[in-house]
């Protein structure tokens, strides 16, 4: 029998309640597979669909910034 099978043919046998429980950890299981399999994705990526394009140019200025607000700062 494969294991398939032998987890349905137990599974028949439970009361409602454990189908339900062994339903929640399949669930878990799967969830944790999908987290271990799947490549976690860029902030970049994550926002995509938002359309935001950010240019090397866009880049640039806000480092620039940043580095001028840091000094306007750092001499307070």
């Amino acid at each position: 029998m494969t294991d398939e099978k032998t987890i349905m043919a137990r599974l028949r046998q439970l009361p409602e309640d454990k189908k339900r429980e062994a339903l929640h950890f399949i669930e878990f299981l799967h969830k944790k597979h999908i987290q271990e399999t799947t490549k976690p994705r860029s902030s970049m990526g994550v926002l995509s669909h938002l359309g935001v394009v950010h240019t090397e140019e866009d880049l640039k200025e806000a480092r620039r910034d940043m580095w001028e607000h840091s000094r306007e700062n750092s001499s307070e």
